[in-house]
């Protein structure tokens, strides 16, 4: 998470325009673009302006299930809706998205030798946010780390 402003200015300053994609929540996305998103149309204004420096991806879970994806070389904004499941065990969700969304990338690279077509973003975030849905399905009713909700007495 981006705790501080600070943050998110050297983000944009030093990284962004090298990233090939950043994956912000919601309440990341309005401190990258500079502005508050309480809708899907908010979220969109947010994608293109840090759109700016690189592909996006506002991802969706405090806009109803709606991801916002941002490419840039295209100038093409798409949503892409995912079902939310109702269960306490989210956390790590956006992290594991990203790492997923990765190995997609090589795996999808692989392929077509070494090749960064450009649909292989769209490609392997579609199949990200399935396996991560998946992942929560099956899991939603588990944790993984028995003391993340526990109070400290």
């Amino acid at each position: 998470a981006l705790a501080k402003m600070e943050i998110a200015d050297a983000l944009k300053k030093y990284l962004l325009e090298k990233t090939l994609l950043v994956t912000p929540n919601v309440s990341e996305a309005e401190k990258l673009s500079e502005m508050k998103i309480e809708s899907v149309d908010d979220a969109k204004e947010a994608a293109y302006k840090i759109g700016e420096y690189c592909n996006v991806m506002i991802t969706g879970g405090h806009l109803n299930g709606t991801n916002i994806i941002y490419n840039k070389e295209k100038d093409e904004l798409t949503t892409l809706h995912q079902d939310l499941i109702k269960t306490d065990n989210l956390h790590g969700t956006g992290c594991s998205l990203s790492a997923a969304i990765c190995a997609n990338l090589v795996l999808l690279n692989e392929k077509n030798e070494n090749s960064l077509d450009e649909d292989n973003l769209k490609i392997a975030i579609e199949k990200s946010t399935k396996f991560i849905f998946e992942a929560v399905k099956n899991g939603r009713y588990c944790t993984l780390n028995p003391n993340f909700n526990s109070k400290v007495l």
